[in-house]
């Protein structure tokens, strides 16, 4: 029980420096294999990512590969994947500066769409948007994004199609 205590314990510890660390890591191991081993991308994951969600109707889909993938294969330590090596593997330094300018526009768009004091769902789907933001996308690929806020990004519009079709009942709109 010691030993597994201890080993448990070990594997726990550098964990955790593993989730803090690794930024710096996934960068320094990005600027080394772009763009010789991989060239820039231009952002094409985004639609590949769109891509990889429709149901495969006839068996294997022939997608290319995305940037994660070439990533998890490329890089050797498996390690976590970000924005900032998105944006980078994409279009370089200008392509973080793309990638962090639309992140921030968005989490300003909908800071300001989901005000604070807009009501008790206001404030839950606020909370909820708010969390996926900054977490999925900044620390995930597009697919991964994608799949993870599929559920809240549904939910939302069904949300905002009730909404509307209730003020249109209340006021006698068609």
């Amino acid at each position: 029980m010691v030993d597994a205590l201890a080993i448990n314990t070990g594997r726990s510890i550098f964990f955790l420096f593993n989730e803090f660390a690794f930024p710096f890591p996934v960068s320094a191991n990005t600027l080394q294999i772009v763009p010789e081993v991989i060239h820039y991308r231009y952002f094409i994951d985004v639609p590949l990512a769109m891509l990889y969600m429709l149901p495969s109707l006839g068996g294997v889909d022939a997608w290319p590969e995305m940037i994660s993938h070439i990533h998890n294969r490329t890089v050797p330590a498996m390690l976590p994947y970000d924005l900032i090596s998105f944006g980078f593997y994409s279009a370089g330094l200008i392509g973080v500066g793309a990638a962090f300018a639309a992140l921030g526009a968005l989490l300003a768009v909908f800071d300001a769409w989901l005000a604070p004091g807009t009501g008790w769902l206001g404030q839950i789907l606020r909370a909820a948007w708010m969390m996926y933001l900054p977490f999925r996308i900044m620390y995930a690929d597009p697919y991964t994004s994608m799949k993870t806020g599929f559920g809240l990004i549904v939910g939302t519009v069904l949300i905002l199609i009730l909404a509307e079709l209730s003020k249109r009942r209340k006021g006698g709109e068609p």
